[in-house]
């Protein structure tokens, strides 16, 4: 999951936060973690100024909703759902090498 924040905004100290809907879970912070699920992770690309949320090996319990929220006043909230599918769904759609990693953008 993706947001671009512009420059101006990342010059001004607004965090970003990214939420679990399904409980409510604060995942992270600008790049701080609050889960101790370490397949969450915050990234942010000073080349682009994109703040991504990273879930490595996603499983079932992953899908939902998630909320991108921006520290802005008034705060703004984007919110993305994640649909995990099995891997023989994939493989009928698209290919990758093992290990690879495969970016889906939003």
């Amino acid at each position: 999951m993706i947001f671009p924040l512009s420059k101006s905004l990342s010059i001004n100290g607004i965090k970003v936060s990214w939420i679990r809907h399904r409980d409510l879970h604060i995942l992270t912070v600008g790049g701080y973690t609050y889960t101790s699920d370490q397949r969450f992770q915050a990234t942010h690309s000073a080349q682009t100024d994109e703040w991504t949320l990273q879930i490595k090996w996603a499983q079932q319990r992953d899908a939902g909703v998630y909320e991108c929220q921006v520290s802005t006043q008034p705060v703004r909230s984007f919110f993305v759902t994640l649909h995990v599918v099995d891997c023989d769904e994939i493989y009928q759609r698209m290919f990758s090498d093992g290990g690879l990693c495969v970016c889906f953008y939003c």
